[in-house]
């Protein structure tokens, strides 16, 4: 076994809290019909990982090992992960709908091959920034207690490939 591999079975239950580092990340996917998924929490943390030898993928902690982990823990502070956790869970509830309506676009675009479908991703995508601007904005006092400053805040709470796919929607 990878020493990097996530060990906790997914998708994470809410209110997850085995993995010290977990940082909750809402997930939706799309089936092979283009139809988005039940959203499920992933965390923050979590990429592909390739075993060199097999070929084959695993689930990757990016943070490394379980040392790794747990120096980045303490790191930050036990009780700035655990008020990080608890932002990112609120934003995940928030984000759900949005985030769901930009996979329905999404699969819709993929499905149909169609330019005005990327259009109408464009403007869920552009709805849903707005509202995670107004989010961040309104959890200021929030965020400036785990120290991370309003313009990056936007950023940390989108996961990597929705962001890409808000900016893919063209």
């Amino acid at each position: 076994m990878p020493p990097d591999k996530c060990p906790y079975p997914r998708p994470f239950a809410a209110g997850f809290i085995q993995c010290n580092a977990y940082q909750p990340a809402p997930y939706i996917g799309l089936d092979t019909h283009q139809q988005p998924l039940p959203p499920v929490w992933t965390c923050r943390h979590l990429t592909v990982g390739e075993e060199k030898q097999s070929g084959g993928h695993y689930p990757r902690c990016e943070l490394g090992d379980c040392q790794a982990r747990q120096s980045w823990v303490e790191s930050l502070g036990s009780k700035r992960i655990e008020k990080m956790r608890r932002l990112r869970t609120d934003f995940g509830e928030f984000a759900r709908p949005y985030l769901q309506a930009i996979w329905a676009a999404k699969g819709r675009q993929l499905k149909h091959h169609d330019a005005a479908l990327s259009g109408a991703l464009k403007r869920v995508s552009e709805e849903f920034l707005r509202a995670a601007d107004s989010y961040v904005r309104e959890h200021a006092a929030q965020l400036k207690e785990v120290d991370v400053p309003i313009e990056a805040a936007r950023e940390i709470m989108l996961l990597p490939e929705q962001a890409s796919l808000i900016v893919k929607a063209d």
